[in-house]
């Protein structure tokens, strides 16, 4: 198994159900702190708190790995575009 083969299989056993939804929020354009209360995370409290979580959550290793996971299809794809 490659490397990228073993971060995938690791990332995909290790983040829960509401950090895949922030990924997959964040990966279709939403804002952290919109992807942080769509994912199901606490919206209650001061919003420069609840904005802080959502960006402490997607500057976490895993978190920022399986963002980088899902965007590169897209960036394979503009790159043979532009070739």
């Amino acid at each position: 198994m490659s490397k990228e083969e073993q971060l995938k299989e690791y990332i995909n056993t290790h983040l829960t159900p509401k950090q895949e939804a922030f990924c997959q929020n964040v990966f279709a354009g939403m804002s952290q702190y919109d992807a942080y209360l769509a994912a199901g995370y606490s919206g209650e409290g001061i919003r420069a708190t609840i904005d802080n979580h959502a960006y402490g959550l997607a500057n976490s290793g895993e978190i920022k790995a399986r963002i980088a996971e899902l965007r590169k299809p897209l960036q394979d794809q503009t790159t043979l575009t532009k070739q």
